[in-house]
């Protein structure tokens, strides 16, 4: 049964798509925007119960996109999405008219949290890097988090160790790490477009596929690779197609 419908405007893939599977699991119909304009030209053409609304967004920002919703709609609730250093800008918006502010959800996500740990969080949740312990953990569009994650991941994944988030201990877990992503981490890193993606591809090994659109045959080496690791390893830097 569908309990309501969400818009989610924020400009990373990742962060969209996680919105989406979680409130649809609530039984929420959930639109997304990848960006302030797209978002304004969704509410001013369909009902919305809720706005999820990302503050760093291009060209017309998470503020500007708050000020025009509740120009259209006083009444509509609007939870401002911050990254952990944008709070003072989440309590400006909060005197604009938002609900509330969450943080991104990424690192939850990750590495789990406690009960309490933030606005929302009403238990303890197991992160999917506890989940996958013993087992392999795959990662889609790493290369689209924000830089400030990526540099705390870079740091699990050099050590297994984290902790969740509002706790005061680490755990270590035992995993094989998969990443994928269609940016070139190789090229990103040659042009220093900037220093936390070369150092996502220093900490990792990587395998970089062509479009698929050769044989089977071309790609039989990558399975068997990963087949031959094991947990807690990296792999080898190849090459296929």
């Amino acid at each position: 049964m569908n309990t309501g419908k969400i818009l989610a405007i924020d400009d990373e893939q990742f962060i969209r798509r996680l919105i989406r599977n979680e409130f649809s699991l609530e039984g929420f119909d959930v639109i997304t925007a990848k960006s302030g304009e797209e978002g304004i030209s969704l509410f001013d053409n369909d009902c919305f119960d809720l706005v999820l609304l990302d503050i760093k967004l291009p060209k017309m920002d998470g503020i500007e996109t708050l000020r025009r919703i509740k120009e259209t709609s006083p009444d509509t609730e609007v939870i401002m999405i911050t990254g952990f250093g944008d709070i003072n800008s989440a309590v400006d918006c909060i005197k604009l008219g938002a609900a509330d502010y969450v943080t991104k959800p990424f690192e939850s996500e990750l590495y789990g949290h406690r009960k309490g740990a933030f606005s929302g969080a009403w238990e303890t949740k197991t992160g999917l890097v506890e989940k996958s312990d013993q087992g392999t953990l795959f990662l889609d569009e790493i290369g689209n988090i924000e830089l400030e994650l990526q540099k705390k991941f870079l740091r699990f994944l050099e050590t297994r160790r984290f902790r969740r988030l509002g706790d005061t201990k680490e755990t270590q877990v035992d995993t094989r790490i998969i990443l994928a992503t269609n940016m070139d981490l190789y090229d990103a890193m040659k042009k220093r477009r900037n220093s936390q993606r070369s150092s996502l591809s220093h900490g990792c090994h990587l395998y970089t596929n062509p479009a698929f659109k050769g044989t089977p045959r071309r790609y039989s080496g990558t399975g068997q690779s990963f087949s031959k690791s094991t947990p807690g390893q990296n792999f080898r830097n190849e090459t296929y197609g």
